[in-house]
């Protein structure tokens, strides 16, 4: 009886999916706050490369012109920091954001970048899935 309950929690959950499990993710092989270049054209990269805590950088995502933001946020890696949303404007043919990322107690944090975007020309298309690319870099104090 205890294996047929435990089948019955088990099985729905296997088949269970939720919108973050269908996103085509992209992650980096890329060196720490270095430029990063993914396919199709996209390119994630900070303005500044030392990054400091409760200090506002600018983080740059190089796309084609026809690429809409959905979402970006930052997340801490090696020390939960909560989510810090961004807010990209497309200036000059790049779209950008200000951040600013909080200081902890340990003297190097790492942080994830997860930025959602769709293609802009698309838009009509029903039940677009927006791509998505992850982006790692450092902060230090």
């Amino acid at each position: 009886m205890l294996k047929y309950c435990t089948m019955l929690v088990i099985i729905p959950l296997l088949f269970s999916c939720d919108y973050e499990s269908k996103k085509e993710v992209a992650h980096s092989n890329c060196i720490g706050n270095k430029p990063c270049n993914y396919s199709g054209g996209y390119t994630i990269s900070l303005e500044n490369e030392l990054i400091t805590p409760e200090e506002k950088f600018v983080i740059k995502f190089n796309a084609p012109e026809n690429s809409k933001i959905q979402q970006a946020k930052l997340e801490g890696v090696n020390m939960y920091m909560g989510s810090i949303p961004l807010f990209f404007e497309y200036k000059n043919g790049i779209w950008q954001s200000n951040a600013m990322v909080g200081a902890c107690a340990e003297p190097i944090m790492h942080w994830r970048l997860t930025l959602d975007f769709i293609n802009a020309q698309q838009i009509d298309k029903v039940n677009q899935e927006p791509r998505t690319l992850l982006y790692y870099f450092t902060s230090k104090y």
